[in-house]
């Protein structure tokens, strides 16, 4: 049940142009630039309209009315209907708080319907895949936060697939879809930022809360040529966050055998496509009883990382060691 704020004096008296009291005055509400009737109401669940416009009585006085959710335009007027004053963009005090919408849904969702509040969250609760192709409703400069809380993942397409241009949300990363899915291990959920632009939504950030960690997979470590041999103990850290059109890994591997001599030690099928290599980024790894600083590149186009103790140097085969780093890459 909606709940609606006091406008935003209890009994509010108004005044003509000579400081008298507007005896018998009248006081309309219309939705924000338009002259569309807005109701208010005398109670604050919203359940009573009052008449639109408000009369006011002899002492220029307005009944006491509860504001809806909303922005409006007011326009004050004499008994007579000549205009004292209008105010465009009124927006009421429960306009300004957070509203949360909770929707369990699957599969393709079009024009995912925005509730009204300056600052709106849509919690997703899904329990298998949910993609999404555009948004309806809204209004320019509201706040909307996506958050993935259901055990199932959230993709939002890039733009160009939803069914009303108007609608359409313009996501930055832009191979898309974009995953919004898992939970970090601090349990928090992931979430993504977007405001109404110029008729249409856009992606201004996109954030996964928590660190996300990636699952063991022991083909994804290879050495190139030669051979490595990583285990689930090995692996210490495997994390990674996105955030706006980059994505920032954390990866930290211990005592890990290197059985070959390979060039570089490869992980791969990392969670996204890299738009571009950004060079060799340093990474720290144990040779021997000494820590040193190694290289690492991040393959442009593929989801590779290729590590490597130097740009010519091979690791030794037969031993075991200590690598990690945190690098952070553009992404497709």
């Amino acid at each position: 049940m909606a709940i609606g704020s006091l406008d935003p004096i209890a009994v509010q008296q108004w005044f003509d142009n000579n400081g008298n009291p507007l005896a018998g005055g009248k006081l309309y509400f219309y939705l924000a630039g338009t002259e569309t009737p807005s109701p208010v109401y005398a109670d604050q669940f919203l359940l009573t309209a009052l008449p639109n416009p408000l009369v006011l009585d002899a002492a220029g006085r307005a009944p006491q009315h509860y504001l809806d959710a909303l922005s409006y335009k007011e326009v004050l007027k004499n008994a007579n209907d000549v205009t004292i004053w209008t105010a465009d963009n009124v927006t009421s005090p429960a306009a300004l708080r957070n509203t949360t919408a909770v929707i369990s849904v699957t599969g393709p969702q079009h024009d995912v319907a925005v509730p009204s509040g300056i600052v709106t969250f849509i919690e997703f609760r899904n329990s298998s895949l949910v993609t999404i192709d555009g948004f309806s409703g809204g209004s320019p400069g509201q706040l909307l936060i996506l958050r993935a809380l259901g055990t199932g993942q959230v993709d939002l397409l890039p733009a160009g697939g939803g069914s009303q241009p108007a609608n359409q949300l313009i996501n930055f990363v832009t191979s898309g879809p974009t995953s919004l899915a898992g939970i970090g291990p601090s349990g928090a959920g992931t979430a993504v930022y977007l405001k109404v632009g110029y008729s249409y939504w856009i992606l201004i950030t996109h954030e996964q809360g928590a660190s996300i960690r990636m699952p063991f997979n022991a083909a994804n470590f290879v050495g190139t040529p030669g051979s490595w041999v990583v285990e689930a103990a090995d692996v210490s850290a495997c994390d990674y966050k996105l955030t706006g059109a980059s994505v920032m890994y954390n990866i930290s591997l211990q005592d890990t055998t290197i059985t070959g001599a390979p060039s570089t030690l490869r992980i791969q099928n990392l969670p996204y496509i890299h738009r571009t290599a950004t060079g060799y980024l340093p990474m720290g790894y144990r040779d021997a009883a000494e820590f040193k600083t190694g290289l690492v590149t991040v393959a442009p186009d593929f989801r590779n990382l290729d590590l490597a103790k130097s740009a010519f140097d091979a690791w030794t085969a037969g031993t075991t060691q200590y690598v990690a780093f945190q690098i952070s890459a553009d992404v497709k």
